[in-house]
């Protein structure tokens, strides 16, 4: 049980250690977070039209 439980820890650390990675990415210098946030849209509406 504590093996399970521990693992499930690590992988929240890991998703919160990508959440502030995409925090950062939005705020680097304006025309290439622009870029990006269009970029990441694009990608989830191609996603959404294929499901």
């Amino acid at each position: 049980m504590t093996i399970a439980h521990s693992k499930q820890n690590l992988h929240k650390k890991e998703a919160l250690k990508h959440k502030k990675n995409k925090n950062k990415a939005l705020f680097l210098p304006s025309g290439d977070s622009a870029i990006k946030s269009v970029i990441n849209m694009t990608v989830r509406l191609l996603l959404d039209d294929q499901s």
